[in-house]
């Protein structure tokens, strides 16, 4: 960082020090190129701006300290909207500034910003930069919320600078399978139902966490969650016992709870296991009981969950006579949940929020 400050004409601990005691933070693209040549990664780009943001409360004195600091460097404001100020040295070097009044800069910071590579700021006091996603900053991926034209064209130039868009990662009901050892899977195919065709199964998951193996006998089927989720709400029937059934694409009958599982829970290999026939309708389908592996778990064949069927009680000679209580087990595809709770992480309400409609992103980030 003291090597970026200097082409800033900023000295080092001056400016630690104001960062440090006015709770600001130097984030987006200069600390993103800096955390990547801490890790001995080419950042492909060089940042042609310091993006700052800084706490602001009427008593808090951020503003008049940062505006003074700057000029007294020899910086000049040459354009001002309210809670956000461009200055410039001598035509060339550009510092923004952003008042906000948020107390906490990391939170905001990972809410508000548009690109997840761009989620990286410069630790003042342990003078290093860290990232939000940093698996996926230093492999050069990045995530976008839904895309306006803006936001397209930010991706573009990040494209430029060697970073790859990809999906979001799952949000995992408990923990994230890190996918280690999918050097276990190299030796596999695994069959794509929806693009009919043999894919590696290695390479499928590694490809997005939104990429899930179905394991049916001996043989691997490779699916997308949404496609399998889309195909799920449109093939499904709702047992008077045993509640909603949902057929996948290879013709097997699971239940809500392994629907649920599938859609929301980041393991990436799913067996399913015949376990019982049910009559329905003058149909009988097979349901399966499903086991859930993370790649480690899978290669130590050590399941990290288990949704069994549960036991079809004999059906009453008369539909009348069946109980309140069963006829209260039948449920939707959206209201099946297995006994499961949410982490409260910042990555968890990441994903499932954003605060900030994309239309109305900050024209400052780069």
């Amino acid at each position: 960082m003291n090597a970026l400050l200097d082409t800033y004409h900023i000295p080092f601990a001056p400016f630690q020090h104001l960062l440090q005691t006015r709770n600001a933070l130097l984030a987006g693209s200069a600390p993103l190129a800096v955390y990547l040549q801490e890790h001995d990664i080419d950042p492909g780009f060089t940042p042609h701006n310091l993006n700052l943001w800084v706490e602001d409360h009427p008593t808090s004195g951020n503003r008049e300290a940062f505006l003074d600091f700057f000029q007294q460097l020899g910086y000049e404001t040459v354009t001002y909207l309210s809670t956000e100020y461009t200055l410039l040295f001598q035509g060339t070097r550009r510092i923004q500034l952003l008042f906000v009044p948020d107390t906490n800069l990391l939170e905001y910071l990972a809410l508000h910003f548009d690109l997840s590579c761009c989620m990286t700021w410069w630790d003042a006091t342990e003078n290093h930069c860290e990232t939000v996603w940093p698996e996926e900053t230093l492999h050069k991926r990045m995530f976008a919320w839904k895309q306006t034209e803006r936001e397209r064209q930010r991706v573009t130039l990040y494209e430029s600078r060697g970073f790859r868009l990809v999906d979001w990662p799952c949000l995992s009901l408990l923990e994230a399978d890190p996918r280690t050892h999918l050097h276990t899977l190299a030796p596999y195919t695994a069959f794509d139902v929806i693009a009919y065709e043999e894919v590696n199964a290695a390479e499928f998951l590694r490809a997005s966490s939104f990429h899930v193996l179905l394991r049916v006998g001996q043989q691997f089927y490779a699916f997308h969650r949404d496609t399998l989720h889309t195909y799920f709400q449109n093939h499904h029937i709702v047992h008077p016992l045993l509640g909603s059934l949902f057929d996948t694409p290879c013709k097997q009958t699971v239940t809500a709870e392994t629907v649920h599982g599938l859609r929301y829970a980041d393991d990436s290999i799913v067996e399913l296991i015949p376990d019982q026939t049910v009559s329905y309708r003058n149909t009988s389908k097979a349901v399966h009981s499903a086991r859930f592996y993370t790649v480690e778990g899978w290669s130590r064949g050590m399941p990290s969950k288990l949704f069994s069927v549960p036991q079809e009680p004999s059906l009453p000679s008369s539909s009348s006579a069946l109980s309140s209580s069963a006829l209260s087990s039948t449920s939707s595809l959206n209201s099946a949940s297995p006994s499961l709770s949410l982490p409260l992480s910042l990555t968890s309400f990441l994903l499932s929020s954003h605060p900030m409609s994309p239309d109305r992103m900050p024209y400052w980030m780069d």
